[in-house]
C-alpha cells in the first residue's frame, strides 16, 4: 500500500510523497521527497494508510500553532494549540473527517 500526505484543511493529496520513505530498509533513515511547502510546528496523525499534516497556519477553523493531532474511528481530532507564537494556548478541538475531497 502506497501512502501519502494529505493537508486535510487544503484539502490537497501530494501522491507518494513518502513512497521512498516507506521502502526505505528498517532501522535506517532515508530522504524522501519535500512537502510541498516548508512547515514548521505542524501535527501529524496516520489513518487509512495516509498521513495527514495539519496546523502551521493552514486554513482551519481555528487558525493555530504547537497543536496535536490523532486519528480516532476514522476522523482526525485536532486538539489545543496556541493563536500565537511564545506559549499561547487554547482549548479547541476540532474533528476532520475524510471524505472524497480529501484523498
Amino acid at each position: 500500500m502506497r501512502a501519502s500526505i494529505t493537508t486535510p484543511a487544503l484539502a490537497a493529496l501530494v501522491p507518494g510523497l513518502i513512497a521512498a520513505a516507506l521502502a526505505a530498509p528498517a532501522g535506517r533513515w532515508t530522504a524522501a521527497a519535500p512537502m510541498p511547502e516548508a512547515r514548521t510546528e505542524v501535527a501529524v496523525a496516520a489513518l487509512d494508510g495516509r498521513i495527514y499534516v495539519v496546523g502551521a497556519w493552514a486554513p482551519m477553523p481555528t487558525a493555530r500553532h504547537g497543536l496535536g493531532a490523532a486519528a480516532v474511528g476514522g476522523r482526525i481530532f485536532v486538539i489545543s494549540g496556541g493563536p500565537r507564537p511564545g506559549g499561547s494556548c487554547s482549548s479547541a478541538n476540532e474533528v476532520f473527517q475524510p471524505g472524497e475531497a480529501g484523498r
